[in-house]
């Protein structure tokens, strides 16, 4: 491939965001005017355009910014996109002076109580108590776009990662609204946090399925058996 043309995307589960990316996406100026210039490049690339007024460009770095922070909430709480789309402050309760959000799952029924992270509250105080409205394509469309802005055009280094023939796999490329929820997960199972805790937030069924579900390279995956045998090894 010449230097100008950009693979296609590949659906994948294999990357997400560690908790340093997190804070830099949460923290990026995604309205400076590299950014938004950056923005214009690659929506005139990704629909195969040679001129385009932008006639909605205010409209267009609006959506931009409330895919990042819907995903930001997501990446933050464990919960599939059909659910951290609709979080609002109606779902906030308060036990023994904690905040939780308390989610109803979509696909299983289940209800969880999530501990409500500082920054998801101030999402939505941002947004007046409701996450913006948006669907799960545009959400998936503009956090592709949020992460090629902000440069992450690398090929991760993954064990196993399944690669298409004809696909690319750039980091800003599988990132998806489902990379939220595994976000979570794994840097909570990588911070120490039980599986049975992690569980209790995200729903799944089994301690077996979660395990595999997370994604640690064989660097992280050694970090946390050190962690865990600590008082073992000497």
């Amino acid at each position: 491939l010449s230097a100008n043309v950009v693979p296609a995307r590949v659906v994948t589960n294999c990357v997400y965001l560690t908790v340093e990316q997190i804070e830099e996406m949460r923290n990026y100026n995604l309205r400076s005017p590299e950014s938004i210039e950056k923005f214009k490049e690659i929506w005139m690339r990704e629909y195969n355009l040679k001129e385009h007024n932008f006639m909605y460009l205010d409209s267009m770095i609006n959506t931009m910014e409330h895919a990042r922070d819907i995903f930001i909430a997501g990446c933050l709480t464990g919960q599939r996109v059909s659910d951290y789309l609709r979080y609002n402050n109606d779902m906030i309760v308060v036990v023994n002076d904690v905040k939780f959000l308390i989610v109803k799952q979509v696909k299983t029924q289940k209800t969880v109580m999530i501990p409500l992270d500082k920054r998801v509250r101030d999402i939505l105080d941002k947004y007046n108590g409701r996450m913006p409205d948006m669907c799960d394509s545009t959400l998936n469309d503009y956090i592709h776009i949020v992460c090629e802005v902000m440069g992450w055009t690398w090929t991760p280094n993954i064990d196993n990662l399944h690669r298409s023939p004809k696909g690319g796999n750039r980091f800003c490329d599988l990132v998806t609204s489902h990379t939220a929820r595994r976000s979570f997960a794994t840097n909570a199972y990588k911070a120490g946090v039980p599986l049975s805790s992690i569980i209790a937030i995200t729903g799944h069924a089994r301690e077996e399925g979660l395990r595999r579900y997370l994604k640690l390279n064989a660097a992280e995956k050694a970090v946390v058996a050190e962690k865990e045998m600590n008082g073992f090894i000497q």
